[in-house]
């Protein structure tokens, strides 16, 4: 669980944070899949680095519980979403 009041997009760089959101946290397999055919992210390797690294690879699963993103856009990269008034309390 990710407890992150302050979490306002998922990448540090407006370009990464677009490319997460558009692919989500698929996996090591899929993304280097994507990477041969989308240019995009051949341009944009450290975002596409991000893909990978965070990744479960689905040996578990990731919850964020952050102040400034919606549900459905914590679950659209493929994390599970808390609300973060629970684990606050």
């Amino acid at each position: 669980m990710v407890i992150a009041p302050g979490l306002k997009r998922f990448g540090e760089q407006n370009e990464a944070d677009r490319i997460i959101r558009r692919y989500g946290y698929v996996g090591t397999d899929r993304i280097m899949e994507l990477y041969k055919n989308e240019e995009e992210l051949q341009d944009l390797t450290h975002a596409t680095a991000r893909l990978i690294h965070g990744s479960s690879e689905g040996r578990f699963s990731i919850t964020y519980a952050p102040g400034h993103l919606p549900q459905e856009e914590v679950e659209s990269v493929n994390f599970n979403y808390l609300d973060l008034d629970e684990p606050l309390k």
